[in-house]
């Protein structure tokens, strides 16, 4: 937990401890995450823009994963309960095919953006 602190208050100031990227150091290609850690820290500076221009799916998915969370506890502190999804077969077959066409579409545009 204190590395994050450690992170963000690096990120604030200029500098940063993250380590570089094996598979970009190894094959001369980004990662799927490649470009995350200059987008928290764009994030942290308010320019969203250039946040999402690093990495538009872990910072878009970051965004949204937060306004599903605060959805979430608003629905818990007017009926009490959180909501809960149902969670069929089909469902997870739908959201498994979303998240793999999301990664190889994001890795696409990391490797053209030369992130």
């Amino acid at each position: 937990m204190a590395e994050f602190f450690i992170q963000g208050a690096l990120a604030i100031l200029g500098g940063s401890i993250a380590p570089p990227c094996i598979f970009h150091y190894f094959t001369g290609l980004p990662c799927p995450t490649c470009g995350t850690t200059r987008g928290i820290r764009a994030l942290i500076h308010g320019d969203i823009i250039s946040a999402l221009s690093f990495n538009p799916l872990v910072i878009g998915g970051g965004i949204l994963l937060f306004l599903y969370i605060a959805a979430g506890l608003i629905f818990k502190l007017k009926t009490g309960k959180f909501p809960e999804p149902q969670w069929t077969k089909k469902r997870i077959f739908i959201l498994r095919i979303i998240i793999i066409t999301a990664v190889a579409i994001n890795w696409v545009y990391l490797i053209s953006a030369g992130i």
